[in-house]
């Protein structure tokens, strides 16, 4: 009890003040931070940190803390209207808002993909792609109907744009019929893997944050159902364009409001990857904002494969790049108020 109102006399004199409970012992009660400094947050500071090692060897997660100047409703709606194409250097080359029932056409842009060695990369991939062991992830069904595609000039060859757009809306509506467990399963080089799996060996590792977003973990692991907002996004992966798709879902928390997303599928760089949200209400100088955690949860290939150093870098550096990206993303919502 002395720890909190210490807390709370602190925030106060720093000019920010929390409306009703308290945000930031919460957020101590579940996630990796041991203080909450509402100074640096106050100021725009983003702080971010690496959860600790997991024994699934796939998975790797990263925690954020950051304050947006507007209410929590705004809040929410800002981060998931925010569109990175807008800074070249987070390589995200599409984003693209999908309809509750997406057709064939919503997937039209892929053809307009840039022409830059990144698309090149995946096109020639798609173009060479083997059956037996697709080198870009997908099922082998999916990797079968590939067929023969007809190379292009530059950028996305109609072929290729076809054949991603008909996997990406397979994959949509097998999701919302069945769920992240109606994905077909990955074809690996050891083996099948399936989303929904890894989605709950990453939910076992990160037991506080499936209790404290129980309801909504729950909506976007389960077998459907909920009115997501569906996406697709094309963007770089160690200097080669991939596609992925996601669904956002949003749920009131007392007086927090909570969302999460689960990115089902990926051509590459990942397999699955969960990303939960709390927004709180406080205030700033007098002015109403948000106070926002953020937990990134993924399983990749690449991981597993890795190990003492290797492992502790790559956490290191998904860690910055998901700092990187939601600076980004503060910076601009921030001068938006």
């Amino acid at each position: 009890m002395r720890i909190f109102l210490t807390l709370s006399l602190l925030i106060s004199a720093l000019g920010v003040s929390r409306l009703g409970a308290d945000p930031a012992g919460e957020i101590l009660s579940f996630s990796v931070f041991k203080e909450v400094d509402m100074k640096k947050l106050a100021k725009g500071d983003v702080i971010a940190a690496s959860g600790p090692t997991m024994r699934f060897a796939r998975g790797l997660e990263v925690e954020s803390l950051f304050i947006l100047p507007m209410p929590v409703a705004n809040a929410n709606d800002a981060q998931q209207k925010w569109n990175a194409v807008r800074h070249s250097e987070l390589k995200v080359y599409q984003h693209v808002d999908l309809p509750r029932r997406p057709s064939p056409q919503d997937f039209q842009r892929i053809a307009s993909a840039p022409q830059n060695r990144s698309v090149e990369k995946l096109v020639s991939a798609t173009e060479k792609l083997n059956p037996e062991r697709p080198e870009l992830q997908m099922s082998a069904a999916e990797a079968k109907g590939a067929g023969k595609i007809e190379s292009g000039g530059k950028g996305m060859p109609p072929g290729v744009a076809a054949f991603w757009s008909g996997l990406l809306h397979g994959r949509a509506n097998a999701f919302l019929s069945g769920g992240i467990g109606g994905q077909p399963a990955y074809l690996g080089r050891g083996g099948s893997v399936r989303p929904a799996d890894d989605a709950a060996e990453l939910l076992r590792e990160c037991a506080a944050i499936r209790k404290q977003f129980s309801a909504l973990a729950s909506t976007m692991t389960g077998g459907g159902g909920g009115s997501p907002a569906l996406f697709y996004e094309l963007f770089d992966v160690e200097g080669r364009a991939a596609l992925s798709l996601g669904a956002t879902y949003t749920h009131a928390a007392g007086e927090s409001l909570q969302s999460g997303t689960v990115q089902f599928y990926s051509s590459d760089g990942f397999y699955v990857l969960l990303s939960f949200s709390q927004m709180w209400p406080v205030q700033v100088n007098g002015k109403p904002a948000t106070l926002i955690w953020r937990g990134d949860i993924l399983s990749s290939s690449q991981l597993g494969e890795l190990h003492g150093i290797e492992r502790s870098g790559s956490a290191v550096a998904m860690r910055k790049e998901i700092q990187k990206n939601v600076e980004a993303m503060v910076k601009d919502l921030s001068s938006q108020r």
